[in-house]
């Protein structure tokens, strides 16, 4: 399976409060950048324009920022790699290459039908939590493959205070329905 990135280099909108909404990267060049801030604030930048790392760097990468957190090594990569895809808009490269590094942890499967929570039906990338029973799913169009939201699913047991959440129970789920870029932090977008 592979999921391509569509997305242009927009990880650094986050930090344009610093440069009065010029582009980070230029504004580092031209000592424009406010030295109160890390120069990285988050890990998908990729410093300089340099090249993504390959899957298995990013994930090796993942696998070592994570260690001794969450409940498994595997878990706390899926979801890591689920919340910088969701909280960042990364360059296509990087988006490729996050997409490939979850492949690779053990457990990755594909779910040929998932709803999200503007009931839109696409396809799925989940991961098993084993302790838990839960499956984490990140959805897709069947189509485009554009990134329409996230479910969790109750899958094995029974959970919650004394049991009561029952395999087959949408214990979480989300929708993306509009996502746009702007220039500027606070910016509303126009239309």
């Amino acid at each position: 399976m592979e999921l391509r990135g569509r997305h242009r280099g927009l990880a650094d909108r986050a930090r344009q409060h610093r440069t009065g909404g010029r582009d980070p990267r230029r504004a580092r060049r031209e000592g424009q950048c406010s030295d109160a801030a890390p120069q990285r604030t988050h890990a998908t930048e990729l410093p300089g324009g340099a090249a993504p790392p390959t899957a298995d760097a990013l994930l090796g990468r993942i696998y070592q920022e994570t260690k001794g957190k969450g409940n498994s090594p595997d878990q706390e990569a899926f979801t890591t790699i689920g919340d910088l895809l969701r909280g960042s808009y990364p360059p296509a490269e990087l988006t490729t290459a996050l997409y490939r590094a979850a492949a690779k942890i053990p457990g990755v499967v594909m779910v040929d039908d998932a709803v999200d929570a503007a009931g839109r039906s696409g396809i799925a990338v989940a991961r098993l939590d084993e302790r838990s029973g839960l499956r984490e799913e990140w959805i897709f169009d069947r189509q485009t493959l554009a990134f329409l939201g996230e479910r969790s699913v109750q899958v094995q047991g029974e959970s919650g205070e004394q049991g009561l959440i029952k395999p087959g129970t949408v214990v979480f789920t989300s929708a993306i329905t509009t996502r746009t870029v702007v220039d500027r932090i606070k910016e509303i977008p126009a239309g």
